[in-house]
């Protein structure tokens, strides 16, 4: 008897684990928040996985480009940029000091950052910029994780979190890359890291 519960609980694991899409943990679009950044910085780091590694991505070196888009809680663009991520490699971006380094005005205490992965130019090694993303082909291989600061009972302490996949909706993919388009005819919102457009 007890043998059979094994068995069935055995093959429920196995049903589940195929059906989950593969896609899920290293998705092309990946979304987490930033909070408490008037107490202090929150930090991202994107990795790729080389997970797309098929002739098509070999033949672009398996670079892969991560548009960066953070929203501020009013659903307003404030800043956006592309960086071009190598096999297994980690970009690491400050919130404050990296994304939003060109916002002028008052920064939000919170921002929602949007992550989408797209494929190099044909040169291998460019990006085409986050402006433009809606026009690239997306891509597996990004994965990402962010620190942000929470308020405990005896103070402020840090958390790190990965980022989670997301549905990009049509109407999504055109605010972000619109929206990033006016912000790179100004020198208001680019990243100061990586770059609105080729790396």
């Amino acid at each position: 008897m007890h043998l059979r519960y094994v068995t069935l609980a055995i093959l429920a694991c196995t049903i589940v684990a195929f059906a989950q899409t593969p896609n899920t943990v290293d998705s092309p679009f990946l979304v987490r928040y930033a909070a408490n950044l008037n107490v202090g910085e929150s930090y991202i780091n994107m990795i790729n996985t080389n997970a797309d590694n098929d002739e098509y991505t070999i033949n672009r070196l398996t670079n892969i480009c991560v548009n960066v888009y953070a929203f501020d809680p009013n659903a307003n663009l404030l800043a956006c940029c592309t960086c071009l991520l190598t096999p297994n490699s980690v970009q690491h971006m400050a919130v404050v000091g990296d994304i939003l380094a060109n916002v002028s005005g008052v920064l939000p205490t919170s921002v929602v950052v949007k992550l989408l992965a797209t494929l190099p130019n044909i040169t291998k090694t460019t990006c085409g910029g986050a402006a433009t993303a809606n026009s690239q082909t997306l891509t597996n291989g990004l994965l990402a994780y962010g620190t942000t600061l929470h308020q405990g009972p005896t103070g402020v302490f840090g958390t790190e979190t990965a980022f989670g996949p997301a549905t990009l909706t049509d109407a999504d993919f055109r605010l972000m890359t619109n929206s990033c388009a006016a912000i790179s005819k100004t020198s208001n919102g680019i990243c100061g890291t990586c770059k609105l457009g080729a790396q």
